[in-house]
């Protein structure tokens, strides 16, 4: 079984780089000082993880997007041992039937769009792991075939993006796609700031 060290050197390795701590209210604080309530963060993925030698001892990692556009970790401990700030946290995300539901933030404005890609024309670097950059999210939209996409901290689940469809990427998270032989498909860019749209 994934020990919590390494869970957490995953998920940062997956580009959940950044620290968002518990507040009262109940609300979330990232590293970089926003503030923002439970409700309005983008739930990536929700991890518990039991004491070796004793089972009451347990953890719960949240991987999350903020609405500041960045991606990053919350962690705590889970049950009896938890913290009257983080239980309130806990609880509004655990009460949101949503939560896994990416969607580029409304009002958020599209700055750019790439060329259309085929199969024999997509970027190497689109079909490896890499990420958009922080404050920037993306929107690819396929035209013809299929594009199937993967999340590199999520490699056993696997989207397939069919035309007429679109799939809504977040900030910082490493990512892969791989066009089917007929596949065409453009990435429309969303920033939230003057950031550069890819990262490194």
């Amino acid at each position: 079984m994934e020990t919590l060290t390494n869970a957490l050197t995953r998920l940062h390795a997956a580009g959940f780089t950044r620290e968002l701590r518990a507040a009262s209210g109940p609300s979330i604080v990232c590293d970089c000082g926003a503030k923002t309530t439970p409700s309005e963060l983008h739930v990536m993925a929700t991890l518990r993880f039991e004491g070796a030698s004793n089972p009451d001892d347990q953890d719960i990692v949240i991987a999350a997007i903020t609405p500041c556009g960045h991606a990053g970790l919350f962690s705590s401990a889970y049950g009896s041992a938890v913290g009257f700030d983080e239980s309130g946290v806990l609880a509004m995300i655990g009460s949101r039937g949503d939560r896994f539901n990416l969607a580029v933030p409304v009002g958020l404005p599209l700055v750019s769009t790439s060329r259309e890609f085929s199969s024999l024309s997509t970027p190497v670097a689109l079909l490896k792991a890499h990420h958009l950059a922080e404050e920037v999210w993306g929107r690819l939209n396929v035209s013809v075939g299929t594009v199937d996409f993967c999340f590199e901290y999520d490699s056993g689940n696997q989207l397939v993006i069919r035309a007429g469809e679109h799939r809504d990427i977040p900030p910082s998270v490493m990512h892969h796609v791989k066009p089917s032989p007929d596949a065409l498909f453009r990435i429309g860019f969303y920033r939230q700031r003057q950031s550069s749209l890819l990262g490194k």
